[in-house]
């Protein structure tokens, strides 16, 4: 009995790993290479590099991998940049093509992204056409609003002024 448990927790084991491996290299090979970086441990990353201080663990990784890199925390990579040239560079040349988010499969499998105003591109005419809408939207109401109040202050200045 217990070499069957041995056996089958082996076995399950040995599954477990391989669809990891196998996730790990399907990913690799989907994704292109993206900035250079210290190399992570295997499941925790580089979290330990950043220390108590990561502005200045930072700063240490900047002077030898340049001011744009990629750490991992977990299984999440992160792309740091660090000096002021490449982050004006990405912000302002590149800001069409990195502000999209990521659409989650459950959202993408109920096709709820291209409904939901949410889960719609900053460049879908859909969702500029709403942003149009809500920005008139308020301004006319903020208008008319600041409209009555300066109304219902000048009507009891003028009261104020007609009393004895």
């Amino acid at each position: 009995m217990e070499a069957a448990l041995f056996l089958i927790f082996c076995f399950l084991l040995s599954f477990i790993l391989l669809a990891a491996a196998v996730r790990s290299q399907r990913r690799s090979t989907a994704l292109p290479p993206g900035p250079p970086g210290p190399p992570g441990w295997p499941i925790i990353g580089n979290i330990f590099q950043i220390g108590k201080a990561p502005h200045r663990s930072l700063a240490n990784l900047s002077r030898i991998y340049g001011s744009v890199m990629s750490l991992r925390f977990g299984s999440l990579t992160t792309v740091i940049i660090s000096s002021p040239e490449a982050a004006r560079e990405v912000l302002k040349t590149h800001d069409q093509v990195l502000s999209g988010r990521i659409i989650l499969d459950p959202i993408r499998s109920i096709d709820h992204h291209d409904v939901s105003m949410a889960w719609l591109p900053s460049t879908s005419p859909r969702w500029r056409q709403w942003i149009l809408h809500h920005v008139h939207h308020t301004d006319s109401v903020a208008s008319r609003a600041l409209h009555q109040v300066i109304m219902d202050v000048t009507s009891d200045r003028g009261l104020r002024l007609m009393s004895p």
